[in-house]
């Protein structure tokens, strides 16, 4: 545990609308599940992921399989629950965010942004300033102290002490986070939050 003040991230009962899905994408699999307002499961599902093996020593997955794996989870989780086919007229895209090109949706606005196991940190003033006011973020990846256990280990890759909470510091409510060893799937160092987006940033709140 960090010197920062951690919350209980299980504990926390900020939900996103009137149900709660929650996912784990991990290296062997894609799973969720699907909680009603007071919490009780509805629904799980479950989909593999394939990994590859291009050259000796090398491991990878490609991000267009979990993008599929997790359609399809959420898929079987709706159906299940009985209400298959709610969000099948929202928009899906798999997009390229490095390499220096332009933002690829200009202007759009969302309810929530969920980040797993990424860093890249240029790119996170853009997910910020994308979210709607009362929007949720939650950001899960690794941070200092990961390199203890294997990749990543490239400080550019791991999350400094209390970063997250510094990114939503006067613009965001926090709702949970922690900075933890976790044992499953592996033994590893991370960080996670989830915070709802204030409609006006605290300095100009309290300047009126």
């Amino acid at each position: 545990m960090t010197s920062r003040q951690s919350r209980s991230w299980r504990s926390a009962s900020d939900r996103v609308g009137s149900h709660t899905i929650g996912i784990d994408v991990g290296s062997q699999s894609i799973k969720g599940c699907l909680l009603d307002p007071d919490g009780d499961v509805l629904a799980v599902g479950r989909e593999g992921c394939a990994m590859h093996h291009p050259a000796s020593g090398w491991a990878e997955q490609d991000p267009a399989e979990w993008q599929a794996g997790l359609a399809s989870v959420v898929g079987q989780m709706l159906e299940r629950a009985g209400v298959a086919g709610i969000f099948t007229d929202r928009p899906k895209a798999a997009l390229h965010l490095e390499g220096g090109a332009p933002w690829p949706l200009p202007g759009r606005k969302f309810g929530a942004v969920v980040v797993t196991n990424y860093l890249h940190r240029p790119l996170i003033p853009t997910l910020i300033e994308s979210l709607s006011a009362g929007g949720v973020l939650i950001y899960e990846t690794f941070m200092r102290g990961n390199e203890r256990f294997g990749k990543p280990s490239n400080p550019d890759f791991l999350l400094k002490d209390g970063e997250l909470l510094d990114v939503v510091c006067g613009r965001f409510s926090v709702t949970a986070y922690e900075a933890r060893i976790i044992s499953e799937p592996h033994m590893a160092m991370v960080q996670r939050i989830a915070a709802r987006k204030l409609s006006i940033p605290a300095d100009q709140a309290h300047s009126r």
